[in-house]
C-alpha cells in the first residue's frame, strides 16, 4: 500500500468515525408532580409538539411512559409515530419530512396519576442565526380545548419547553411555587444505531477490516 493510498483510507476513517460522534442526543426522564398541580385524577389530553423553528431536522422519542391511565387512540398531526399505550410504548415525532413536518402533534386523553413520568430521547441539531425547534408538553381540557393555565411566557401555556440546540434548553413553567417538573439526565453511551453501521461499513469498504475478523469476531488483525 502506498503512503498517499494509506492517508487516504485512514481519512476516510476518520471522516466514518467523527459522524459517529456527531449525532448526538440528549436523554433526560422528566418526572411531573400532578399533586402540586392540583390535577392528580383528573382527565386531561396530553399533547406533545415538536415545532419545526430550524433548518436543521430534529425528533423527539417519548418512551417509558407511567403514571397515567391512558385511554382510546392517540390522535396525531405531522410526523408522528407510534402510540404510548401499545407495546412497546415507543412514539417518535419528527420534523425531517418535508410535508406537514413543521407542526407535530401526539395526543393522548388520560386519567391523571402522580408521578406523570417519562423519558425522552432528543437529537440536538441547530443551525445557528436561527430559532431553534421546539419540543413542549400542555394539558389540554378535553370537553373544552383549553390549555390547563401555566406561567408560560408566551401565553400559550407550556407545561415545559425543551429549546433544541440552546446552551439551557429545558425550562419549566410551573403555575405554582412548589415544585412540579423534575428532570434527570439520562447517560446512554452507546451511539445511534444508524451512525455505528455507517462506520462500520466505512471500515469494511475501505478494507480496514480484515476478512478473518469478519467471519471470525475474536480476530484482531488488520489489513497491512
Amino acid at each position: 500500500m502506498t503512503t498517499s493510498n494509506s492517508l487516504a483510507r485512514w481519512g476516510f476513517l476518520a471522516a466514518a468515525l467523527l459522524l459517529v460522534f456527531e449525532v448526538r442526543a440528549t436523554t433526560i426522564r422528566v418526572d411531573i408532580n400532578t399533586n402540586a398541580l392540583g390535577l392528580n385524577g383528573q382527565n386531561w389530553d396530553l399533547a406533545f409538539d415538536l415545532t419545526d423553528g430550524n433548518t436543521e431536522p430534529n425528533s423527539v422519542k417519548i418512551s417509558d411512559f407511567s403514571g397515567a391511565a391512558l385511554i382510546g387512540a392517540p390522535t396525531t398531526i405531522g410526523n408522528v409515530t407510534g402510540d404510548l399505550s401499545v407495546a412497546p410504548g415507543v412514539v417518535t415525532l419528527d420534523d425531517s419530512v418535508p410535508a406537514a413536518s413543521f407542526f407535530n402533534e401526539y395526543l393522548h386523553n388520560a386519567t391523571l396519576g402522580t408521578p406523570i413520568s417519562f423519558v425522552l430521547e432528543i437529537t440536538d441539531r441547530k443551525a445557528s442565526g436561527l430559532d431553534p425547534d421546539t419540543f413542549a408538553l400542555f394539558f389540554v381540557n378535553p370537553t373544552t380545548g383549553a390549555t390547563f393555565p401555566t406561567a408560560d411566557p408566551t401565553g400559550a401555556d407550556a407545561l415545559f419547553v425543551f429549546s433544541i440546540g440552546n446552551a439551557v434548553p429545558f425550562t419549566s413553567y410551573c403555575p405554582v411555587t412548589a415544585p412540579c417538573v423534575l428532570v434527570t439526565p439520562v447517560v446512554v453511551t452507546v451511539p445511534e444505531p444508524g451512525a455505528l453501521a455507517l462506520a462500520l461499513a466505512a471500515l469494511l469498504a475501505l478494507g480496514l477490516v480484515h476478512p478473518a475478523a469478519r467471519r471470525n469476531p475474536s480476530a484482531r488483525g488488520m489489513a497491512a
